[in-house]
This record gives structure tokens, C-alpha cells and sequence, in this order.
């Protein structure tokens, strides 16, 4: 008993702060914003809360997640792109009322991995070869999808976005001596850090005040 009241003692002088020391609650104060931006980091759609996709892609680090994404036809309206090289397939953009413009679970800038059982990289026009390559690969996907059964489902698998910037989190607060500045992200998915910290780097040198400033992926993201 007398052990029992004891601890009781010690757990009411912790939660009134009595027992710990200046130090400590230091240390507690820094792990609690330490684990906040762990958190900012897994909950990539910002919605506050984290699921087991989010968790699993945070575990994976810069390792490729698929990710399939199912549509009752393959009139999507998906409008795709290719980068310069002629290696990676994204969405470009969606037309206006069309199945996948009403999808939350499908942004612009997704990487396409595969449709239905083909892989893009099994075409034979995919190649890194510049600019030409590009819109061979782009219509060679194109001509791929319009080819599929038009009543049939169709599955297209992504590659899992490692930042995907939406309405709730596409707002960059940067606070520099006494001003404040707000640079607006474009509202995309990211399939590299290294790809989202180009795009932000972009956006600073087109900011007054701030256009010195440098984003770079280095394991974590640092702004310098």
C-alpha cells in the first residue's frame, strides 16, 4: 500500500509538472514536435490521419509502391504525358466531369506503371531517348488503352505518390526576419522527394524575398 501511494504520489506530481525538471520537459517539449513532423510526413494527403497505406509508404522509404487503381471503362478521361527522357508516363490531366476528375485517389503527376496486364516498359517505343522517344512512348499508351475492350474494367497501376499536394495542404508558409511569405504548391502528385523539392525550389525563385532559397532532399526535406 504504502508502494501503491507512492507511485500515485510521484504520477500526480507529473501531471502538475512537480518532479521534472526544466531539462526534461525540454526533452519532452522536442520529442513532441519531433513526432509532429514524423506525422506531417506519414499523413501525405494531410487529412490528420494516417492509414496503413501511408504508414507502409513511409516504411518503404524511396522504394516503388504499386498501386492499382480500377475504372469501368477505359474511357477515363485520362489525358497522360511523358517526361523528356521517355521513362515515366503521367497523368497530365483530366477532362471535366469525366470518372477520374471525380476520383480523390487519382491526381495529376501519378506515374503509370502498368495497364491491365501490360507494363509500360514492355512497349516497344519506351526507351530514354529525349523529347522524340517521349511522344512515341505517350502515343503508344494512348493507342494501347483506346485499343481495350470499350465496355470492359480497366486497371491502371501507379506508382504510389510519395507527396501528393491537394487543397488542404498546398500552402507553404516561410517566415523570414519580421515577413511572412506564402508560396502556393501546385496541386500534385510527386513520385520522387527529389522531384517535390525541384518544383517547390522552382516556385521560391519566382517569390520576391525569397527567391534565394533553395529546397533540397537529402533524407529529409531541408530549406535553405
Amino acid at each position: 500500500p504504502l508502494r501503491r501511494l507512492q507511485s500515485t504520489k510521484s504520477a500526480l506530481m507529473g501531471a502538475m509538472g512537480g518532479g521534472v525538471t526544466q531539462e526534461e520537459r525540454i526533452k519532452q517539449t522536442n520529442l513532441s514536435e519531433a513526432a509532429f513532423e514524423v506525422f506531417q510526413t506519414i499523413d501525405v494527403d494531410g487529412s490528420g490521419i494516417i492509414d496503413h497505406r501511408e504508414f507502409a509508404r513511409y516504411l518503404a522509404g524511396d522504394d516503388v509502391l504499386p498501386i492499382e487503381k480500377e475504372f469501368d471503362t477505359p474511357d477515363t478521361g485520362i489525358h497522360w504525358k511523358c517526361v523528356a527522357d521517355g521513362e515515366r508516363v503521367q497523368i497530365a490531366s483530366f477532362e471535366e466531369y469525366s470518372p477520374a476528375e471525380e476520383r480523390l485517389d487519382v491526381a495529376v503527376g501519378m506515374s503509370l506503371i502498368m495497364v491491365n496486364n501490360t507494363g509500360v516498359s514492355e512497349l516497344f517505343q519506351y526507351d530514354k531517348g529525349g523529347k522524340f522517344q517521349a511522344k512515341k512512348t505517350k502515343k503508344a499508351v494512348e493507342k494501347m488503352i483506346k485499343a481495350l475492350p470499350p465496355y470492359d474494367p480497366v486497371v491502371f497501376t501507379f506508382e504510389e505518390p510519395k507527396v501528393l499536394v491537394n487543397t488542404y495542404n498546398n500552402c507553404l508558409d516561410i517566415k523570414r526576419g519580421e515577413r511572412e511569405y506564402h508560396v502556393e504548391l501546385p496541386q500534385t502528385a510527386f513520385s520522387t522527394y527529389q522531384d517535390f523539392a525541384t518544383a517547390v525550389t522552382k516556385l521560391l525563385k519566382k517569390t520576391d524575398g525569397v527567391e534565394d532559397m533553395r529546397v533540397r532532399y537529402d533524407l529529409e526535406m531541408k530549406v535553405m
